[in-house]
């Protein structure tokens, strides 16, 4: 079945039913008002948690001198992961995600 032939069906139905398109049947749940009410609270929360510094915040470059690359910092424990295991991370990253040298699965 198309989806020209899918999107009749669908219409005629909602015809029968006497819906709108803009019924609840065809909004996204992530559209609802109580969902972006609960997603902007999620996002207020995280801002205060970097601003209090109970997290590391990953934007914060201010310590950077020019030239110099960020360190790779786990966000929860602020522990900063070693330069010989960051380099074979960006490795990891240049060679199987960015360019597909090698399968992300291949040892």
């Amino acid at each position: 079945m198309t989806s020209h032939q899918r999107a009749e069906i669908t219409t005629a139905l909602k015809n029968k039913c006497n819906m709108q398109d803009n019924d609840r049947v065809s909004q996204h749940k992530e559209a609802t008002s109580n969902r972006i009410k609960k997603n902007e609270k999620i996002v207020r929360s995280l801002l205060t948690a970097f601003t209090a510094e109970l997290m590391t915040d990953p934007f914060n470059l201010d310590d950077l001198s020019d030239g110099d690359t960020a360190s790779l910092i786990n966000l929860a424990t602020a522990v900063v992961i070693p330069s010989d295991d960051a380099a074979q991370m960006t490795t990891l990253v240049e060679q199987r995600l960015n360019t597909n040298e090698k399968k992300f699965l291949d040892p």
